[in-house]
């Protein structure tokens, strides 16, 4: 008598597009992962187009669809009214289609059209089992107040998600003061290939004549590189310290944030100092060739570029937000400062030049504190974990 496997869990990520962007590059680095293990069959549903990364995901052996264009470039104003429907008609369509074991969302919108595809679909046979990732504050409910509502008082208590994510106890703590319902909380930190940044570092920061400080994220306005630029302004005008400096920022430009930073930065006369890289796709080695790094976004959930430089063994200076403080350990593994503060980030540069013998070993605490962590196995592991407890339960 033949033994037959068991059939694996279908998991379908829901997600707007696949485009460069916290949550996307969580996606590529765990579910290929999660699709090579016979319990689990993964399949990604790109709902509104394709994005930048979608041929990524499928290298990686991931089923990927996505939603075809519903217009050409000539009917752009009917596709902005339009699209919401199509997208949700695709989403609904696929769901009722796959019939996958769990749908994963990530990303606000993603968790309110899986809601309504969820509600519409409570009276069919489909006995999918529903998972919600948040992986930023929610800062965003204050500029979308309608949206906000909606999410609180339909998503959360009325669909009955059968589990949320978050990726920091602050977003875990948010999501219970919504009103999901806290024993469907989880906490799920990222988990990125530590080891490929890994840096052996011998470094005397006495002995330096120039501390090469980086930053990396893409111009968005949020990330704070106008506090940046500023604090390292009033930090150059008041500077006792013989040392010298330098500051590269690795990262797109977004709304056009490029061309106006570097005409900050030159009426500021740091043009010299202070250099925007644009998109670098050898992160590893831009972290290996720095000393410092600092983030002064003014929000975040647990941003990755933290984790990558603390792998690399750099001492993290970042702004007291979110998630920020369960990496980044005042005095311990770096040093913290108040977001959108210029004030508060010059502050944080004079302390650092004048502690200059603390960052060596800053810098081996956090890359120790990275390894043990929040390596990729131990998120992969955990949401397989989650999974096999949603089915269960």
């Amino acid at each position: 008598m033949t033994s037959h496997s068991p059939k694996p869990i279908k998991v379908m990520i829901a997600i707007e597009a696949m485009d460069v962007g916290g949550a996307e590059m969580d996606i590529l680095r765990n579910f290929p992962c999660i699709n090579e293990s016979d319990q689990f069959e993964v399949l990604l549903c790109c709902f509104r187009r394709p994005g930048t990364l979608f041929h990524q995901i499928q290298k990686e052996n991931i089923q990927a669809i996505a939603s075809p264009a519903l217009f050409n470039n000539r009917f752009k104003f009917l596709q902005k009214f339009l699209k919401p429907f199509h997208s949700l008609l695709f989403l609904l369509k696929t769901l009722r289609r796959e019939q996958p074991d769990i749908v994963h969302c990530f990303l606000p919108r993603s968790y309110l059209m899986t809601c309504v595809c969820k509600l519409l679909l409570s009276f069919s046979k489909t006995q999918s089992k529903y998972v919600m990732s948040r992986l930023s504050l929610n800062d965003y409910m204050k500029n979308h107040k309608i949206l906000a509502l909606f999410e609180k008082y339909i998503c959360h208590r009325v669909a009955h998600f059968d589990a949320f994510i978050g990726n920091s106890k602050v977003i875990t703590q948010q999501l219970a003061s919504e009103g999901c319902r806290k024993d469907n909380i989880h906490l799920l930190y990222n988990g990125i290939q530590v080891q490929s940044f890994v840096v052996e570092r011998d470094i005397d920061f006495k002995e330096l004549s120039t501390i090469q400080f980086v930053a990396v994220g893409n111009l968005h306005t949020y990330k704070g590189y106008d506090d940046l630029i500023e604090a390292f302004y009033q930090f150059e005008q008041n500077q006792q310290s013989t040392k010298s400096w330098s500051l590269k920022i690795a990262g797109q430009d977004k709304h056009g944030n490029l061309d106006r930073l570097n005409t900050k930065i030159k009426n500021f006369g740091l043009d010299k100092k202070i250099t925007l890289l644009g998109k670098v796709d050898d992160i590893p080695s831009l972290l290996a060739s720095s000393h410092v790094f600092i983030h002064p976004s003014h929000t975040e959930g647990l941003p990755n570029a933290i984790i990558e430089a603390m792998a690399s063994g750099l001492p993290v200076l970042a702004s007291n937000v979110g998630g920020v403080p369960e990496l980044v350990e005042q005095n311990q593994t770096g040093f913290l400062f108040e977001p959108k503060s210029p004030e508060s980030i010059a502050k944080t540069l004079t302390k650092t030049f004048t502690q200059v013998d603390m960052l060596a070993k800053m810098g081996k605490k956090a890359q120790s504190k990275a390894l043990s962590n929040f390596d990729l196995k131990s998120s992969v592991a955990n949401y397989k974990a989650t999974y096999l407890n949603v089915i269960k339960n």
